[in-house]
């Protein structure tokens, strides 16, 4: 339940605003990483169709508690000529495929693909 003002409550028209304060915050750094079998790979790497696979987005820990996250667009590409959607409105295209984005903590995005 909403409690509600006294009846007696008044807001001033006027606030007298006696201290002033300027911060900055982190600037973010975003990370990406595969997974095969939970462990990270590196570089290029060759799977069979179907190969199951996670992708984990996160920030850097500077960051993280400042700002949040979301996937609204992604393509995948193998040449520079050819590429497809895979998330779009921050939805998988085909959740057989790539499933969408969960996060457990709020700080790490995963998604599992094939």
């Amino acid at each position: 339940a909403v409690d509600s003002f006294p009846l007696d409550f008044n807001e001033p028209e006027t606030l007298n605003i006696t201290r002033y304060e300027e911060g900055k915050a982190p600037e973010p750094i975003l990370g990406a990483v595969v997974k095969q079998n939970g462990k990270q790979v590196s570089g290029e790497i060759s799977v069979s169709p179907g190969t199951p696979l996670s992708m984990e987005i996160f920030l850097d820990n500077a960051s993280a508690p400042v700002y949040g996250l979301q996937v609204s667009y992604m393509h995948v590409t193998d040449t520079g000529k050819q590429q497809e959607t895979i998330i779009f409105n921050g939805c998988s295209v085909d959740p057989y495929l790539f499933d969408n984005f969960v996060t457990t903590d709020g700080d790490v995005l995963s998604a599992k693909f094939r």
